[in-house]
């Protein structure tokens, strides 16, 4: 019935595409019940203080075990399900340490983490819920598997995230998509992602600090 909640794996839909499994690192992803203003981006990318309305922040520092931690204090944490953790950090401010910096990294083939299926309020993409902001830290390994970084439903339903195998951002919605127009994400080098979105009408896109 598509009601689930996944990072790392799209579940497809028969007949039209198989399931999606992203191959690389993820180091963070913070996901907000709302779009964010010029000031909250501000605090976002500083990375020492975030905005308010966090459904879930998954930091990927635990370095060991087979839960990620929801830290936004709404106890979303998430089952990992063949990904491994990996020294492997997005600009890290000190050396990686187990419990300290780490990222889970996915081998392309079945690797995913399931999070709680209501982490996205959709149902899907319509009505006043649908305001959200995701920002997610990522090193693709291989840009042809166009894996899916972040998602909810299948492809006619729900909302994911994924970069496809040019490096465009590819923002996914019910059954529309949206692309960023230039090529943004390049393979083996980590990216900062941030994508606003009212559903829609309204989206915005930010990589390493980058307004697209």
């Amino acid at each position: 019935d598509g009601n689930f909640s996944t990072i790392g794996r799209g579940i497809g839909q028969p007949g039209v595409w198989g399931a999606r499994f992203y191959e690389g690192n993820i180091d963070e992803i913070i996901i907000f019940d709302r779009s964010l203003t010029e000031s909250d981006l501000t605090l976002l990318l500083s990375g020492v203080e975030y905005p308010d309305d966090i459904s879930g922040h998954y930091k990927f520092n635990a370095g060991s075990g087979d839960i990620l931690f929801d830290h936004s204090g709404n106890q979303k944490h998430g089952v990992i399900s063949g990904a491994t953790w990996s020294e492997d950090v997005y600009v890290p401010p000190i050396p990686p340490a187990i419990g300290g910096n780490n990222s889970l990294i996915f081998d392309g083939e079945n690797d995913y983490v399931e999070i709680d299926e209501g982490i996205f309020n959709l149902y899907y993409g319509e009505g006043d819920d649908c305001n959200y902001t995701i920002s997610s830290k990522i090193k693709i390994n291989d840009l042809e598997k166009e894996g899916i970084i972040l998602g909810n439903g299948d492809n006619s339903t729900g909302l994911y995230i994924k970069v496809t195998s040019e490096g465009k951002i590819n923002l996914h919605i019910g059954e529309e998509n949206f692309y960023s127009s230039d090529l943004l994400i390049k393979e083996n080098t980590w990216h900062h992602i941030i994508v606003s979105t009212d559903c829609y009408t309204t989206n915005y896109l930010w990589v390493d600090g980058v307004q697209h």
